[in-house]
Formats: structure tokens, C-alpha cells, sequence
């Protein structure tokens, strides 16, 4: 039997091709972020004016990031829950630059659902300005749709027209579960007393969708298996600590998985610690910087010292050390004077204050320190007014 070598090649490439078609209409892969507030000033924040710049343009490369991540990813989707931009505080080049990034992922299908930051309006910079073929817009508080045939997918959403949605708005529609069927959402499931659309998580679970894009709140949260916030792409202020980022998902013959990728620019730290002991400045600059860990050239600290300070180290040193190390660092100062506990004694022995410390000492001669400096605080001060 005579094989046909070209024969054979063309059936394998045919079988090649064919397969990977199929392969494509059944894995569909989709990037979902929110709450990116483009245009944000800082300028309310405690940072000075060269810190919030710094910030505002973090915000911009978070986004340079995200729209790199769909390109290498090769995402199908990119799915924008609510609060892309800060419409009070955006300017006209800041959305600008935003459609110049969509329009260097012309392969991307970017679906928006304007927040309550980013809501619609007549002068919103979502109808003033032209963003590419791409690129669908939400322009409506009642549920939408939008198909996509190539990647077997339908996509749901609505968008805020105006800043408070005290009640539940979604109607859940009847779905054809032959598709993908997305919900993009901006909205709190987490309150049930918010003005931010507040809505049952459960009524998303049963919903049907195989996946709920959800925004609004800024730290990540999975509701349940189909029900996703990816928090804040950049954190934006101290409540917003650890590392933040966008949801990669993908979904194969109906089934959803998903994954938070870390991408944030800066990141925001708090840190508590006890200078109780310790007798010098460099000891407890050395302690902060170990409990940092990482990050002091480019992160953003607020340290809460605590416990009772060495009379011979004073806070605006540690201020001043502590922002020579550190990219940026707030201090808060929780601490308590280290009395010198015997001369205190020496010099009011024979008053109020040398009776109280003298009572405190127990049949060990060991004394309540916490106690002890409660009560100095007290009768000191009081002794100074």
C-alpha cells in the first residue's frame, strides 16, 4: 500500500486546526478589575503634595500594568465592575490616556459598567469623548446585553446614572446556558444597609451566571464560586493594606476559575511597635526596619510606637531617622514617659505620690508597672496644672 505523505499532512494540519478552534470556543479567558479611580488627587490624603502626584500617576501605571496583562494573557475579555476614574477630579487628557490604552489591545473585548464614582452622565466623559470599536459602555440602570458569538459568550451589566442606589435594582433575566453568561456589577453585597445598590450575595449565587464581575468594594472577596470582588486594583489609602491586584479567570465547558494576580505598584503598611526597654535611638530605628521587613524604598508605612520611651531617646528623632529610611512613613505616637520611678520617689515621698507609689508594692516589693505609670500620669499632671 502506497502512502501519500501530502495527504497525510494536510488531514493532520486540518485535525490541528480544527482542534484548536474547538479548544478556543469552549476556553474563554477574561481579566476582571474594579475600582481603579484614574484622576484622583491625594490632595484630602495625609501625603504631601509630591507624594499624592507620585500616587495619582501610581494609579495610571496599575493601569499600564492591566492593560499589558491582557496582551500577554491573551485575554479574551477585560471586565471594568464600576469606578474606572473619579469623574469630579479626571480631566479630559487623564481619560485620554485611558482610551489610548484600550486602543492598544484592539483584540481585548473591554466591557464597562460605570460606579458611583464614574457615573453617567450628560457631561460624563463617558459621552463626551469617543473610546474605539472595542469597547462597550453600560449606558443604562436596567440590564443589558451584549454577545459575543466568537467566544460563546454573553455579558450583562448596568451602570450607575447617578451616585446612590439605596435599593436592589438587578432583575435577573432568563439566561441561554448554552453561552457564557457574565454579569459586570457595581455594587455592595456586602452591606445590606448601603446606598451603594446593596443586593443579597445569594441572589448572585442562584443567579445563574457562571461568573459575577463585581466592584465597589476594595478589598478582594469571593462571595462564592461564581460571585468575585477583585478589590481595589491599586490600594489608595491605609485601610487598603497588603497586596492588591486583578482577577485572572478562565471558563472551560462552563466551568470558572479564577485567581487574584498580584500587580499593585505601591503597597500600604501598618505596623505596632513596642519600644518598651529600649534605651537608644539606632535600636529602635533597627527594630521598625526589621518589623518592615521589605519595601521601605517604595512602599507606604504608618508605624504606631507604643509602650513606655526611654527618657533618652526623644519622638522627633525617631521621626526625623525614620524618614531618612524610609520612602514614606507615618509616625503615631502612642507612647508613655519612662518616669525615672526612684527619684520620683526620693523627691515626693512624704506626699500624695510617694503614699500611692509606696501602696503599690506588694509583700515582694514588685510593683504594678502598668498601674504605677496610670497613676503618675494622673497625679503628675494634675500636680502641673
Amino acid at each position: 500500500m502506497t502512502i501519500n505523505i501530502k495527504k497525510l499532512w494536510k488531514i493532520w494540519k486540518a485535525w490541528n486546526l480544527t482542534k484548536t478552534m474547538r479548544d478556543r470556543r469552549y476556553i474563554m479567558k477574561f481579566i476582571h478589575t474594579a475600582d481603579l479611580h484614574l484622576g484622583s488627587s491625594f490632595l484630602s490624603s495625609s501625603f504631601d503634595k509630591n507624594t499624592a502626584k507620585e500616587r495619582r500617576e501610581d494609579l495610571f501605571k496599575a493601569f499600564n500594568k492591566l492593560i499589558a496583562a491582557c496582551k500577554k494573557r491573551e485575554a479574551d475579555l477585560l471586565l471594568i465592575a464600576g469606578d474606572l476614574f473619579e469623574d469630579e477630579l479626571v480631566r479630559a487628557s487623564d481619560v485620554n490616556r485611558i482610551i489610548d490604552g484600550f486602543k492598544m489591545i484592539p483584540e481585548v473585548k473591554v466591557v464597562i459598567a460605570a460606579g458611583n464614582h464614574d457615573y453617567i452622565h450628560e457631561k460624563s466623559f463617558y459621552k463626551l469623548l469617543t473610546f474605539p470599536k472595542n469597547v462597550t459602555i453600560f449606558d443604562s440602570d436596567t440590564l443589558d446585553k451584549i454577545e459575543f458569538d466568537d467566544i460563546n459568550t454573553c455579558v450583562y451589566g448596568l451602570s450607575f446614572l447617578k451616585k446612590h442606589y439605596e435599593e436592589d435594582i438587578l432583575e435577573v433575566p432568563e439566561l441561554d446556558y448554552s453561552k457564557n453568561n457574565i454579569l459586570v456589577l457595581h455594587c455592595d453585597a456586602i452591606s445590606k444597609a448601603s446606598d451603594y445598590l446593596p443586593i443579597d450575595k445569594n441572589k448572585l449565587a442562584d443567579s445563574g451566571f457562571d461568573y459575577c464581575a463585581l466592584g465597589h468594594i476594595h478589598k478582594s472577596v469571593k462571595l462564592s464560586n461564581n460571585s468575585v470582588y477583585p478589590g481595589s486594583l491599586e490600594p489608595l489609602d491605609f485601610s487598603e493594606t497588603g497586596y492588591h491586584g486583578y482577577i485572572y479567570g478562565e471558563i472551560v465547558d462552563k466551568k470558572v476559575g479564577v485567581k487574584l494576580i498580584k500587580s499593585n505598584i505601591k503597597q500600604f503598611v501598618s505596623l505596632d511597635v513596642n519600644v518598651t526597654s529600649m534605651e537608644s535611638l539606632e535600636e529602635i530605628i533597627n527594630v521598625i526596619k526589621t518589623e518592615a521587613k521589605i519595601g521601605l524604598d517604595k512602599f507606604l508605612f504608618r508605624v504606631n510606637i507604643e509602650g513606655t520611651l526611654s527618657d533618652l531617646v526623644k519622638m522627633e528623632d525617631i521621626k526625623t531617622r525614620l524618614n531618612e529610611e524610609f520612602y514614606y512613613i507615618e509616625v503615631i505616637d502612642s507612647t508613655t514617659v519612662d518616669y525615672n520611678i526612684a527619684k520620683i520617689y526620693a523627691e515626693n515621698k512624704d506626699n500624695v505620690i510617694g503614699h500611692y507609689m509606696k501602696a503599690l508594692k506588694g509583700k515582694d516589693d514588685e510593683i504594678d508597672m502598668e498601674a504605677l505609670y496610670l497613676g503618675l500620669d494622673a497625679l503628675l499632671n494634675e500636680g502641673a496644672k
